[in-house]
């Protein structure tokens, strides 16, 4: 029983290395932790890999099944009201895939803004970090500080991150997913130092 809650715990908590375009120093401090269920079965082929990536810098918190379940819904519901009101078969085929790529194109723009976001928060997180820890604090508490004072959503990060850590996951691996869910170099090479 605790060995099937500790799999549990560590499989909610638990991020993955999914970006294959990602740079050699953000690459060098993620690790590469194994999915079970579905989302293992569809991260062994390229194109989920790649679609969970765009996921995970988009909406950390959706994961790539709910987003498939998502795409699907927006797929057929396309495809069947495009058939009612047309009833031709071919132009509802189009509708569909147009159904299917727009969530893909939704999440290509959010990541862009999200990541954008996360760029102009960081200096000033990363200042505010250092005040905390020259102020006596320790990383710990620093990190539940940027995740109550800061704007959302780098405050959101840390606050996972700080989340984890008082789950037992270690710092050094808190730190680690969070650069899988912030695309920055400048902050991989924070997680590193």
């Amino acid at each position: 029983l605790v060995s099937s809650d500790s799999r549990k715990l560590k499989k909610r908590l638990s991020s993955q290395l999914r970006d294959k375009g990602a740079t050699q120093a953000q690459r060098s401090i993620r690790n590469d932790a194994s999915e079970t269920g579905l989302a293992g079965h569809l991260l062994q082929h390229q194109i989920f890999r790649n679609l969970d990536a765009l996921v995970q810098l988009s909406f950390p918190e959706l994961g790539l099944p709910k987003f498939l379940l998502i795409m699907g819904g927006i797929t057929f519901a396309s495809f069947m009201v495009t058939l009612a009101a047309s009833m031709n078969f071919i132009v509802a085929l189009v509708a569909g895939g147009l159904g299917a790529f727009s969530p893909i194109l939704y999440l290509t723009r959010r990541k862009g803004k999200r990541q954008k976001l996360l760029d102009d928060q960081l200096p000033d997180a990363m200042d505010f970090l250092g005040r905390a820890l020259k102020a006596g604090h320790s990383l710990s508490s620093g990190l539940q500080m940027m995740g109550a004072e800061l704007p959302q959503p780098i405050a959101g990060e840390f606050q996972h991150a700080y989340d984890q850590h008082s789950l037992g996951i270690p710092m050094e691996k808190c730190l680690k997913d969070m650069t899988l869910r912030i695309d920055s170099t400048d902050f991989a090479f924070f997680v590193t130092a």
